[in-house]
């Protein structure tokens, strides 16, 4: 049912509010997310009985996550790049390293899960070159 209100707009009742429901569920429920305290035994089972198709999409989000892990540990390191000798000694540069320290780790992570994923895709006959690292 449409209907205009005094300024003219249209007012959509009872059709819209299902329509714009189930889009936001499927927005926020469709896309693969990656987890890094997810401990890797949990992803080791999980992946027995994931399907090829979700085990290439979850792989793909680790490995899109991975890349931007490593364009920010790139920006890190080039800060550390730019410090003098004496600052890199100094305290200035402890909390640039603790990062690069925590994205690294991070990376870590992240890969070894990816693998896991990886592996079964592999496994269940899936090309690997679709889920490929970036270099």
């Amino acid at each position: 049912m449409v209907r205009m209100n005094k300024s003219g707009f249209m007012i959509h009742c009872k059709a819209a509010l299902p329509v714009l429901l189930m889009f936001a569920l499927c927005a926020y429920g469709c896309g693969k997310k990656t987890d890094l305290h997810k401990p890797i035994e949990q992803v080791k089972s999980e992946v027995q009985s994931m399907s090829a198709s979700d085990l290439e999409k979850t792989a793909q989000a680790y490995a899109k996550e991975i890349s931007v892990k490593k364009a920010e540990l790139g920006k890190v390191t080039d800060e550390l790049k730019k410090l003098s000798p004496k600052d890199l000694l100094s305290e200035k540069s402890k909390s640039i390293k603790e990062r690069a320290s925590r994205i690294g780790s991070e990376i870590g992570e992240l890969t070894g899960r990816y693998d896991v994923y990886a592996r079964k895709f592999s496994e269940k006959g899936g090309d690997l070159a679709r889920i490929k690292l970036a270099a």
